[in-house]
């Protein structure tokens, strides 16, 4: 039989809601009719099935039996890592997460707050050497200690309601991002950061809307204790006097717990400040103290999973097992991408390993267990985190060691799920060099043009298995059109006619 090209659509919501499914099966049915064979599947609800309630699995139900009678094939997600926010649900504790080293503190009026505190309990240890404005953002020189953990804060208002960002990068690596929404009013903004070994930073206000201007004002940089600490014995905590003694938890202090990051995570808000737990002791007054801790590390709003701790490869194994029960797929989309905070926690770091060869660990763990639970079904992964033209590379966010050699994770039988436009030629090769089989994710709502990623695919073609219009948006008005456009520019690509 002659090999076919496939059309694939991706869709992410949540099935849980009778809406969302409403819109799915009238999804399904529009795409069957375009001439797609199937519909990439992410709800994170899979992450917890076993907690989701009869409603979400009668849904799943009509949603399959639905995609059987459109014979349209339904390809989950799984195993959120990067962005594991919804494996994190359980317990945000198992997130990986960056040092704080030696935080100078000192007993203030019953409360244990950074040396030189405020009377708002935040240290005033840092200071902001510049400020400049730039074509569409404002700039600023931040002096800082290493592995400290700060609070940025600032009033904005901008001509016209509209988007902003905030990036915090050191020597051209970018260690922060969050996004935010300016009004004509002014309005204060706060952001938490961890400058892990720099001494110096550069932060920037970003106006997103080419239309828009921002004013800002009184921007401050303080430093903090404990914000989204994680507590789990592969993430300790140590406090103690001056003279070396290890105060002990509890008899010395009351236990530090931040609530907050559990339930930010649950709210989709993760990210966004919030008031760092308060730490209480009977201690003198001045009693002067370090700390050693780690935090949580949410970068653009997302928190990786530790791959070190053993209960966290249980908890994936569970993930999987269920899924599948549930699904009976015949093909799963690995959601491994944009890890953005990789090995920096205690368990890690006794593991002694590059941040490649923790990665590449970590990812045949996975594929593992895929094999375990659903030893028939093919599997894909997203491209970045092992193209050495995208994200597999030295330098890489909040990433100690480099990413650059992870491809070594995966046997050729794994297919590849391309979103590497920039670079598409590049990365293309070194896929089909690897004898990958691969998906290209294009459309991006705009932002890739399907010619030109068919035209660089050509020369490739017996590796291209499907064309995935992808949407993070639910924009799903271009689908019969970027149909068209793939059977016309693909026809004989095979032999056959799509």
């Amino acid at each position: 039989m002659a090999r076919r090209l496939e059309k694939w659509t991706f869709y992410i919501g949540n099935l849980g809601d009778q809406s969302s499914l409403d819109f799915l099966l009238g999804l399904l049915k529009r795409a069957a009719s375009a001439g797609y064979t199937a519909v990439v599947l992410q709800d994170d609800r899979m992450c917890r099935i076993n907690e989701v309630g009869t409603k979400y699995l009668e849904n799943v139900k009509k949603f399959l039996c639905c995609a059987a009678s459109e014979h349209m094939e339904i390809i989950p997600v799984i195993c959120p890592i990067g962005n594991s926010n919804a494996l994190l649900w359980h317990d945000v504790n198992l997130t990986e997460a960056v040092p704080v080293r030696k935080l100078p503190l000192i007993v203030n009026q019953g409360r244990i707050v950074p040396r030189n505190a405020a009377s708002t309990g935040y240290g005033t240890a840092s200071r902001i050497s510049r400020v400049k404005s730039i074509s569409s953002a404002i700039e600023l020189e931040l002096s800082v200690h290493p592995f400290r953990q700060y609070r940025f804060s600032f009033e904005a208002r901008g001509r016209r309601i509209g988007p902003i960002q905030i990036r915090v990068s050191s020597d051209g690596r970018l260690l922060f991002l969050t996004r935010a929404r300016v009004s004509t009013k002014w309005n204060a903004f706060g952001a938490s950061f961890n400058p892990l070994w720099s001494h110096s930073l550069r932060l920037q206000i970003e106006v997103l809307d080419q239309n828009n201007w921002i004013d800002i004002r009184a921007p401050s940089i303080d430093e903090i204790a404990f914000l989204n600490i994680v507590r789990r014995d592969g993430a300790p905590l140590k406090m103690t006097r001056e003279s070396g003694e290890v105060l002990d938890e509890q008899s010395d202090f009351t236990k530090i717990v931040d609530v907050r990051t559990q339930m930010a995570l649950r709210e989709n808000i993760i990210g966004e400040w919030h008031e760092p737990p308060h730490v209480f002791t009977s201690m003198p007054e001045g009693t002067l103290l370090t700390a050693d801790y780690y935090h949580a590390n949410p970068v653009d709003g997302k928190l990786m999973i530790c791959p070190s701790e053993p209960c966290c490869i249980e908890l994936i194994e569970r993930h999987i097992d269920s899924t599948h029960r549930l699904f009976h797929a015949k093909r799963y989309l690995v959601n491994c991408d944009e890890i953005r905070t990789f090995n920096w926690c205690r368990a890690c770091e006794d593991r002694k390993m590059n941040a490649n060869g923790l990665l590449i660990e970590c990812i045949q763990a996975v594929f593992r267990l895929i094999r375990t639970s659903a030893p028939l079904a093919a599997t894909y992964i997203w491209s970045d985190m092992f193209d050495p033209y995208h994200n597999a590379r030295d330098d890489y966010y909040c990433v100690r060691g480099t990413l650059s050699g992870g491809l070594k994770a995966l046997s050729s039988d794994v297919g590849i799920v391309n979103w590497n436009f920039g670079a598409r030629e590049r990365s293309l090769a070194f896929f089909a060099n690897e004898h990958n089989r691969i998906v290209v994710a294009s459309y991006y709502d705009g932002a890739h043009d399907t010619q030109s990623w068919i035209s660089a695919c050509e020369i490739h073609a017996k590796f291209i298995d499907a064309f995935m219009y992808t949407t993070w948006t639910q924009n799903y008005t271009k689908l019969e059109e970027f149909a068209k456009v793939v059977d016309s520019l693909t026809t004989g690509w095979y032999g056959d006619q799509n």
